[in-house]
């Protein structure tokens, strides 16, 4: 798969990269340049994404681990009152 980025930043403190494109394969990047140095074939089915800072492994840590995933308010406010026993 290829993927189109508007701007890369890998993550290792070089500078931003400006129109590239992130091959993937098997889930992982093999490769990084830009459109002249993958095959046409290639880049005319590119996931495009050239809109967006593409941020490889960027991992969204800002979670609150006690809603434990209930979307549902009311679900929600009855999880909330139940009491936990706690072991000594």
């Amino acid at each position: 798969m290829l993927i189109k980025a508007g701007i890369l930043i890998d993550g290792t403190g070089q500078p931003p990269q400006y129109n590239c494109c992130v091959a993937i394969e098997n889930g992982k990047i093999i490769a990084v340049g830009h459109e002249t140095d993958f095959s046409q074939d290639l880049v005319n089915e590119a996931v495009d994404h050239s809109f967006y800072t593409v941020l490889p492994g960027l991992i969204d840590a800002h979670v609150h681990l006690f809603l434990e995933g209930i979307a549902d308010m009311k679900i929600r406010q009855l999880r909330w009152r139940e009491s936990k026993e706690i072991p000594c």
